[in-house]
């Protein structure tokens, strides 16, 4: 963009005219001349209609009162494009508002699984830590722990249990009488 920015500032940034911020104090503050748009728009815009004469025009300075009075010095009608661009507008405004809203629903979907992940994980790593408070030998507690780590319905139902009947529950799993699902 080099070329086009030196086309549009010049040389005011690399030569001896060059200002920094500090100097820009020392500029002038001579009043700025405000332009209105309608005296701007009057003294330049001559139409030219079909029958080739030109018209003058000039944009009132008040709005009429009654938009159902017959307009005067009207130009001719403007192609009416607008409207074909707002519709494609909304098209494409409600094309993209329904990917977010598909985008938004996958993103929580993975987002849940993540977490569920993270917290299965989390319960896991506390299984020998509850199998510690029961009356087990070290053998069964190791035994125990692989059963239920190896599934997470394993893990859900362990959790489940009432603490008076976990030593029951581990017990009857570790003798073969409770089923456990192993992956």
């Amino acid at each position: 963009m080099y070329e086009s920015w030196q086309f549009l500032f010049g040389d005011r940034a690399t030569s001896e005219v060059a200002e920094d911020a500090a100097e820009l104090d020392d500029v002038p503050a001579d009043p700025i001349e405000t332009i209105n748009p309608v005296d701007l728009f009057n003294d330049c815009y001559t139409p030219s209609f079909a029958n080739g004469t030109p018209t003058s025009y000039a944009i009132p300075a008040t709005p009429r009162s009654n938009a159902n009075t017959p307009a005067t010095n009207v130009g001719p009608e403007r192609p009416k494009k607008k409207a074909k661009v707002d519709a494609k507008e909304a098209s494409l405004h409600d094309a993209i508002g329904n990917y977010m809203a598909q985008s938004s629903t996958a993103f929580l979907k993975i987002a849940d699984l993540v977490g569920f992940e993270d917290r299965l994980a989390a319960k896991k790593e506390k299984v020998f830590g509850e199998l510690e408070n029961l009356n087990l030998k070290l053998l069964d507690m190791f035994a125990a722990h692989a059963i239920i780590v190896s599934a997470e319905e394993n893990v859900d139902t362990f959790y489940g249990i009432p603490e008076n009947y976990k030593q029951a529950w581990v017990e009857a799993v570790l003798a073969g009488k409770i089923k456990l699902k192993t992956t």
